[in-house]
């Protein structure tokens, strides 16, 4: 079956106001107060309350995590979405289109009112020349979501034919090892969890681990390792409720020993290594910036590779 016979193209970005300004005068004070060259300075303040800026920021984050489960990357500033979460996915990034709209509304008409209660924050730092107008911040903003059938190939012969289907061939091996470590995240990020009884365990782990096979079947690629290791890991979640997990000592034990197993399998796949990959978690979950949920952190983890092999999330959906 054909990748365009069962994927689309998704092209989403997002832009908003920022109220993070450059402050030359206190630039030039402090690099005069320390006798330096004032060109070597350079001072930021923010000039607008983070929590009003906080009503659009957190929904770009949500509509930009439920883009990254749901899609995998394809060229810069696209991904491919299934055609079987077609559907579903376009009714959800329109209810967070309607919301980005209307906190961008009310964000514009209380913009003024915004300005003159932070004025005292400032203090002698308040310059209204930092300040825009209301039109012009309402510029600012840009919500781009558009989709489009993928190409298909075999349409053209000769040399040009060959590229085309030489360029589609490695896309397609592009989408394969961003499968393989968006697959080895969440394992590893379940083995992370089960490994200690006393650890956190929500819902959420079971289900980025079933979107992810969402996706692979979605896709129908067609290579039998990765079927075999989706169908591994779906017999290993099956029936198996968060609860349990957290409550059962011996399913734990169980469920952390094969989801070990399948992550040494992934190893040569992804170049990633289990231990260094559970380890990198475990210490950005100590120090408290990760949750063990997608939503929190829409990326995997970095860990070192056991070998170069290319980056499978570079150049992640440029707005």
């Amino acid at each position: 079956m054909k990748l365009s016979d069962v994927a689309v193209i998704v092209v989403f970005g997002t832009r908003s106001y920022n109220p993070i300004v450059d402050d030359k005068r206190l630039a030039a004070d402090m690099a005069a107060h320390l006798k330096a060259d004032e060109k070597d300075y350079k001072v930021k303040k923010r000039v607008i309350a983070k929590e009003a800026i906080d009503r659009y920021r957190k929904i770009e984050t949500k509509a930009w995590s439920y883009l990254y489960r749901k899609t995998v990357p394809w060229e810069t500033g696209q991904a491919l979405l299934t055609q079987d979460e077609s559907d579903e996915f376009v009714v959800e990034m329109e209810k967070h289109r309607l919301e980005f709209e209307a906190a961008r509304a009310w964000f514009v008409e209380h913009y003024p009112e915004l300005c003159r209660e932070y004025k005292k924050n400032l203090g002698e730092g308040y310059d209204p020349d930092d300040y825009l107008t209301p039109s012009q911040v309402n510029a600012k903003f840009e919500w781009k979501f558009k989709v489009f059938p993928l190409g298909e190939t075999g349409k053209h012969s000769g040399t040009l034919g060959r590229v085309i289907d030489a360029t589609a061939q490695e896309q397609v091996r592009t989408v394969m090892r961003t499968v393989w470590a968006r697959t080895f995240d969440c394992l590893a990020r379940l083995v992370e969890r089960l490994e200690t009884a006393d650890k956190v365990f929500r819902n959420s782990l079971i289900g980025n681990i079933q979107q992810v096979l969402a996706i692979v079947e979605g896709l129908h690629l067609d290579d039998p390792t990765l079927v075999s290791i989706q169908q591994r890991i779906a017999d290993m979640i099956t029936g198996i409720e968060p609860e349990t997990l957290r409550e059962s000592i011996p399913t734990r034990t169980v469920t952390e020993r094969t989801a070990r197993a399948i992550l040494k399998d992934l190893e040569p796949l992804t170049g990633l290594d289990t231990e260094r990959t559970v380890s990198a978690i475990r210490k950005e979950m100590e120090k408290g910036k990760r949750d063990d949920g997608l939503e929190a952190d829409a990326r995997p983890v970095r860990a070192k590779s056991k070998a170069a092999t290319p980056e499978p999330r570079a150049a992640l959906f440029a707005a």
